[in-house]
């Protein structure tokens, strides 16, 4: 199936679709505890699909989520991924005011 037949939720087979399913459910409960399950149906066996990329890009969107999620909770902001390769944190919403709109890497919260 390609990426166009994906869009339009069409489904190779039953046990993608059904894959799937399990994987929106996982998203909107964010149940960590589904990874697995949903990481031993890609890795099985006859496999589930010849193409399982599409799969794995969505299990490891969850994966993400999750961790986003996880320090959301502990009160910490998550680490963003920058253009110039940084996984440094920056405040990107915060109380304090930075004097300045430049952002600068000295201090954590990006302002000086």
């Amino acid at each position: 199936m390609g990426l166009f037949g994906w869009f339009r939720g069409k489904s190779a087979d039953d046990g993608t679709r059904a894959w799937r399913e399990a994987w929106s459910a996982a998203v909107a409960k964010l149940d960590a505890d589904a990874i697995a399950a949903l990481d031993a149906a890609l890795r099985r066996e006859p496999p589930l699909a010849d193409d399982i990329e599409i799969e794995e890009e969505m299990l490891d969107g969850l994966r993400q989520l999750l961790a986003v999620e996880r320090d959301l909770a502990g009160g910490r902001p998550p680490i963003v991924d920058t253009p110039i390769g940084s996984s440094a944190p920056i405040a990107v919403i915060s109380a304090r005011r930075c004097p300045s709109p430049t952002i600068r890497r000295s201090q954590p919260d990006g302002c000086s």
